[in-house]
């Protein structure tokens, strides 16, 4: 029996990478982009295509197509957050999902499902326990999540299931969020950002990919779909946790003004000052099983050797 075909988009970032190796022995994987000689390098075993200059091919390959996954966007820290800013990322997250249902509408047999990436950010600034009931909350990062998540649901219109997954905060040794945060740690000069009592909605690159391979076997799952760990804790806690897993100290504090002087008030409170305190409620509903719930576990995984320390 041949393998469902499934298309990544964006697979170049660190969740896409691992996201293929989670996928590429029960599925076959096309990766999607628009430097097919850069994917061709990460993914040598992989189907690539430049959807600007294979367009056609595409359209047949969407045909055959179980699943899509939209990884792609600029990240949200590659530009200063102003006006354009703001504008130029919106447009580099949406304008893809629009140039994929115009594909999508061509072809004559339609994917079962369009899996789109977005964030946990769509609440806003929560304090009190937030689920996929709560209602969009307030800020750039609850706009742009808003935004694409609507986007996505015209796919609906197709017949095509829409999965929304609002992640949290990804770790994992090989670079992102960790790759950042472990550096002043390194030298014995790591701490909290601000007050460190906003929220750090958390998962381990582990669950993050298996939890994306769990949805796209289920049929049940549908809508957003929180990807973060049950057990919540606070930015002053995982501060204290990284530092014990790197057998040193999280003491020094980073205040307010220096964040906001250096990244601008609105992406120092977005980013760094605020945060969700949020609960997966329907990906456990659906029988998902986290393999790290406690930070100390996931963190311990992380810097289980000493090359992951340097």
């Amino acid at each position: 029996m041949s393998k469902k075909k499934i298309i990544i988009i964006g697979a170049s970032g660190l969740i896409g990478q691992k996201l293929y190796k989670e996928l590429k022995n029960d599925y076959k994987i096309f990766v999607v982009g628009r430097d097919v000689d850069k994917l061709k390098n990460i993914f040598p075993e992989a189907e690539c295509i430049n959807w600007q200059k294979q367009a056609e091919e595409l359209v047949y390959i969407l045909e055959k197509a179980y699943a899509v996954i939209n990884l792609a966007g600029r990240s949200i820290q590659s530009k200063r957050w102003t006006e354009f800013g703001k504008n130029t990322i919106s447009v580099s997250r949406t304008s893809i999902i629009q140039q994929f249902y115009n594909l999508i509408q061509k072809t004559k047999k339609k994917p079962k499902q369009w899996i789109q990436a977005s964030a946990v950010g769509f609440y806003g600034n929560t304090i009190d326990k937030t689920n996929e009931n709560n209602k969009k909350g307030k800020g750039f990062l609850a706009d742009l999540s808003f935004l694409m998540e609507e986007e996505a649901n015209l796919f609906k219109n197709l017949n095509i299931k829409v999965i929304s997954l609002r992640t949290g905060l990804v770790l994992d040794k090989n670079g992102g969020l960790i790759q950042k945060m472990k550096k002043p740690f390194q030298f014995h000069m790591g701490g909290h950002l601000g007050k460190g009592n906003s929220f750090f909605p958390w998962i381990h690159m582990s669950d993050e990919v298996r939890a994306i391979h769990f949805l796209i076997q289920n049929e049940n799952a549908e809508g957003p779909i929180n990807l973060c760990s049950p057990k919540v804790i606070t930015q002053k806690e995982f501060c204290k946790e990284l530092a014990k897993a790197m057998n040193t100290y999280s003491w020094l504090h980073i205040p307010k003004w220096l964040l906001k002087l250096s990244f601008g008030k609105q992406m120092a409170n977005e980013l760094f000052l605020q945060g969700q305190n949020c609960f997966p409620s329907k990906l456990l509903e659906l029988g998902f099983e986290f393999n790290y719930h406690k930070i100390d576990h996931a963190l311990t995984d992380i810097f289980k050797n000493n090359k992951s320390k340097n």
